[in-house]
């Protein structure tokens, strides 16, 4: 009998200990600090406007990662997709597309919808870093078509070559125009490049291998898009014209940044423009692409910042010829 209840006591006392282990191994991880080294970006002046703004502009905007199981027809399927983002304060909060934080599955024909259980960003190549930084989602809201993230992991960056002294934060972000696009202005588009067509079959962030930045040029086609062509973003109670632009866009750019040619953001880039001939043939514009404007951005940042009771800063930078 005592020998029986000495076996029955190991086996209890291996489940209790085997239980812990699996609760420590759900733990999340610790947040880590990560040190980067100064970023040195001085501007040549015979370089052309693209290269000066990718240079500057380029370092805010990271490649973002995201994984979810969606339930379809099927039973749940896992699925991995690649978006692109943009930091906008020192804080590390990251601006993106909302197909980021609800991820769309397509299975026998019809679309599923699943909320995204882990997030990661990579850097810009300027950072020579090309591991993969936990997110942790902050908001997002479809029907501004926008999500918040922020790095899990606390950033310094060193102020100087020398490493001598750091400061916590990013050194670089994204700062908002402080004036709206006009139609014929040169712009910039950066984002992920095929990040989706290189890892397609992926479906686990840490099995995604081929990361890169695209930059695009182009100009402002249209910078308050006619609402009856294309359907404006209703968000807290008003409604918001896309800007239209010729820079070529992907599904890997949605949430990407489109700077003006003083590389300040005027819009995140937000979706290709489909058409239907009277045929029925369907497709996309090569050069037609819808961004949210700065107004949109600013508004849904605020009641995400209102909504979480948490600061959420940004910068809204006006050029020097037009500064009062």
């Amino acid at each position: 009998m005592k020998k029986r209840l000495a076996a029955l006591l190991a086996v209890a006392t291996l489940f209790l200990f085997a239980g812990c282990s699996f609760s420590f191994y759900q733990r999340q991880a610790e947040s880590k600090d990560i040190y980067k080294d100064y970023l040195a970006m001085e501007t040549d002046t015979s370089d052309s406007y693209t290269e000066r703004v990718a240079e500057r502009g380029g370092a805010a905007v990271v490649t973002v990662i995201v994984n979810s199981v969606v339930r379809t027809n099927r039973g749940s399927e896992s699925t991995t997709q690649i978006f692109s983002g943009v930091i906008i304060n020192a804080e590390g909060y990251v601006l993106t597309t909302s197909h980021a934080a609800v991820l769309e599955v397509t299975s026998g024909g019809s679309l599923y919808t699943g909320r995204v259980l882990t997030a990661y960003a990579v850097l810009p190549e300027i950072y020579g870093d090309k591991s993969r930084y936990k997110l942790t989602l902050v908001d997002y809201n479809t029907d501004a078509g926008l999500a918040l993230f922020r790095f899990y992991d606390r950033f310094h960056y060193y102020t100087d070559t020398s490493r001598g002294e750091s400061k916590e934060g990013f050194q670089v972000f994204a700062q908002f125009s402080g004036k709206n696009a006009e139609t014929g202005e040169r712009c910039i588009g950066i984002g992920n490049s095929l990040g989706n067509a290189l890892n397609e079959g992926v479906s686990v962030p840490e099995r995604v291998n081929e990361i890169e930045q695209t930059v695009m040029s182009g100009v402002i086609s249209d910078a308050d898009a006619d609402s009856e062509a294309l359907a404006p973003v209703s968000f807290g109670g008003k409604e918001y014209n896309y800007i239209l632009t010729t820079v070529p866009v992907n599904i890997d750019m949605y949430g990407g940044a489109l700077f003006d040619e003083n590389g300040y953001l005027i819009g995140l880039l937000a979706m290709k423009i489909g058409y239907e001939s009277s045929s029925g043939e369907t497709g996309y514009f090569k050069r037609v692409a819808a961004a949210c404007p700065v107004s949109l951005l600013t508004a849904y940042i605020d009641g995400a910042a209102s909504a979480t009771e948490t600061p959420v800063p940004y910068v809204i930078a006006m050029p020097a010829r037009e500064a009062a």
